[in-house]
């Protein structure tokens, strides 16, 4: 079912209940994430980032993300935005939009240090002024790799 994010300025998870995955210390995971938002009140100006937390310690990580530009989904254009590490990246640009809606397509690759949790997350830059929706059908996907980027075969 979707849920309610909060009204505020700094980190939310992308799932407000059972927000975590626990992930295993020495290895890669492939990560996909589908991240739909709606707002229906507050026109304070906002950017929109997505960052990962947890608990985990990570050797590496790669993102790339993809997002409408304007504030509804109808033939929007899109944005590319990319990360190489776990901190936040202004996938969004500035927003006034009392009727805001987002949708964000992240893909990338973690490989984990320590064992932990590992969080999705999206923060505003500013406290937009209502609470937003996490849609039904957001997801955040994560696929098991291995312990290197090289365990499935050898390139020659």
């Amino acid at each position: 079912s979707a849920g309610t994010g909060q009204n505020i300025a700094t980190v939310q998870p992308w799932f407000p209940t059972n927000g975590a995955v626990n992930v295993e210390a020495g290895v890669v995971y492939e990560f996909e994430g589908l991240l739909s938002l709606t707002r229906s009140a507050g026109t304070t100006s906002h950017t929109t980032s997505i960052g990962f937390g947890g608990t985990a310690t990570l050797t590496s990580i790669l993102w790339n993300a993809i997002t409408n530009t304007g504030d509804t989904l109808a033939n929007a254009a899109r944005n590319g935005a990319s990360g190489k590490s776990a901190a936040a990246v202004v996938v969004k640009a500035a927003s006034t939009s009392a009727s805001e809606e987002i949708m964000c397509r992240v893909t990338g690759s973690v490989k984990i240090n320590a064992a932990g949790t590992f969080i999705p997350q999206f923060t505003y830059s500013a406290t937009p002024g209502g609470a937003p929706t996490v849609n039904l059908g957001s997801h955040f996907v994560m696929i098991k790799k291995g312990a290197g980027f090289n365990t499935r075969g050898v390139w020659a």
